[in-house]
């Protein structure tokens, strides 16, 4: 969900054109307001592999000829996996087995199971999509893995972001930003969650879409959001001006 980052303001200061849209890990479905506000045209497709969220997609959209629903998992091949599941906080559930999380967040049970269908985005062939949002708690490159050649046609990412392992043998920010960075996209916006910021969203662009000076602008700013501190006291900074 958009907790942190905001398209809206996103899309008016780069001036964002969206085509069709894909949200992956999409729980309830709460974004699909925003992107029917910014693109009324478009078709966002829906993914979300649990059973009891599908069935709540079911009922909010299946009468939306714009939306589009799989319940299905994406990622890097094509097979049946298990998802763990935290029946009292869904959004957290992940194919990856908790790891730090367990630490951070101890009032979280992953209590039950599900064995869900897994494909590869690239497979489903939906050619005009542009812009992919990405929240899978800590399988996200997984799903970039398998979107290598749809990847070609987007311009715009929104992805869930991790500083550590909240799940087991889950990205990195770094690996997230090196992967990406072979298709010319580039981190354009940085927001994480909480005072910890262990995880957070981050929204990528590409390259062309942005001038010279933009881009070393930019560059310097995730070199410089290395540092948590830096992160933080800029977010501070930002907090106390009302800056979005």
């Amino acid at each position: 969900m958009f907790k942190m980052l905001n398209l809206e303001v996103l899309a008016k200061k780069y001036n964002l054109k969206f085509k069709d849209i894909a949200h992956i890990g999409a729980h309830s479905g709460k974004e699909v307001n925003v992107y029917k506000k910014l693109s009324p045209y478009s078709k966002v497709y829906l993914f979300e592999p649990q059973s009891k969220l599908f069935k709540i997609l079911k009922s909010n959209f299946e009468d939306d000829k714009q939306i589009l629903l799989y319940n299905i998992a994406l990622g890097s091949t094509q097979k049946e996996i298990k998802i763990n599941i935290s029946s009292k906080n869904t959004g957290t559930s992940s194919i990856l087995k908790p790891d730090l999380h367990k630490n951070y967040y101890p009032e979280i049970e992953f209590d039950s199971s599900e064995i869900v269908k897994m494909r590869t985005f690239d497979s489903l062939s939906l050619n005009n999509i542009n812009f992919m949002s990405v929240d899978t708690q800590g399988y996200e490159l997984e799903v970039l893995l398998g979107s290598v050649e749809s990847l070609k046609n987007i311009d715009y990412l929104i992805i869930e972001i991790n500083r550590k392992t909240l799940y087991e043998n889950s990205p990195l920010i770094s690996d997230i930003d090196k992967f990406l960075s072979e298709f010319e996209f580039v981190r354009l916006a940085t927001m994480y969650w909480g005072n910890d910021c262990i995880w957070g969203d981050a929204f990528f662009i590409r390259t062309k879409y942005l001038s010279k000076f933009t881009l070393i602008s930019i560059n310097l700013k995730n070199f410089l959001y290395k540092s948590i501190i830096i992160y933080k006291l800029v977010r501070k900074i930002k907090k106390s001006l009302n800056i979005k």
